[in-house]
């Protein structure tokens, strides 16, 4: 970059812009790729859980319905 800077027409400041640039946007990609990771792992961790909690409930009702059926 430096190299490059030097024999860039406006220098190093508009070189250094350029690298600024270009770091941002790595960043905003590794920051929506972080977002994503996220989001998709509480969405099935979510999704779990409420199967967990179906599974429960109709294990109650399967257990009151065999109760019922044995009386």
């Amino acid at each position: 970059r430096l190299a490059n800077a030097q024999h860039a027409e406006h220098g190093f400041t508009r070189a250094l812009a350029g690298w600024e640039e270009a770091l941002d946007a790595r960043a905003f990609q590794h920051e929506q790729a972080a977002a994503h990771v996220i989001t998709t792992g509480a969405v099935l961790l979510q999704g779990v859980l409420v199967g967990l909690v179906a599974i429960s409930v109709f294990a109650g009702l399967i257990g009151i319905i065999e109760e019922g059926v044995l009386w």
